[in-house]
């Protein structure tokens, strides 16, 4: 995909249902000016780690943030972190607060369970082969209220997009 086009080419993708909410978790060290462009456009969002986990890293922790259609922070984000390793998209019919306490659970070193899942999983070029290559047990927890995974391929050029893994409510 080229790049500032890229939001025009994922929207319906981002939002296939209207029930359905978008979010990006992007890695804050991947991105130098994150957050002055929360800053500017004021999206909700939540960082996945607490200040005494990233005391001095704010900035480089990572981040779920929710995404608005048609907002010039989506666009951003779509058009200028394609091919860029930014993060991954996630798509579900929760809310930013549910998002951010599964999130954290895939990060938490103590782990819910006792260890984490997989601590880079807002990295594209990890989360896809974990996808790919995991049992399906380990992608349900992965998944947890997480509809479908959205990311750019190896090349950054085509959309990927992995689901069917969220436990059954």
């Amino acid at each position: 995909m080229a790049a500032r086009q890229v939001y025009e080419k994922l929207k319906s993708a981002l939002y296939p249902q209207p029930d359905v909410q978008a979010f990006v978790v992007v890695d804050g060290g991947a991105v130098p000016d994150l957050l002055p462009k929360i800053g500017a456009h004021r999206p909700q969002y939540a960082r996945l780690l607490t200040n005494s986990e990233a005391p001095t890293l704010p900035r480089d922790a990572p981040h779920v943030i929710h995404l608005v259609p048609d907002d010039p922070f989506t666009r951003w984000v779509a058009d200028e972190g394609w091919g860029n390793n930014w993060g991954v998209f996630a798509l579900a019919r929760v809310g930013l607060a549910a998002m951010r306490y599964h999130f954290q659970g895939l990060l938490d070193p103590a782990g819910r369970e006792g260890k984490p899942l997989l601590d880079r999983f807002f990295d594209p070029r990890v989360l896809r082969v974990c996808l790919r290559e995991w049992p399906v047990g380990q992608k349900v927890k992965l998944f947890g209220p997480v509809l479908a995974y959205l990311m750019e391929d190896e090349g950054g050029k085509n959309l990927l997009a992995f689901g069917g893994f969220n436990k059954p409510r």
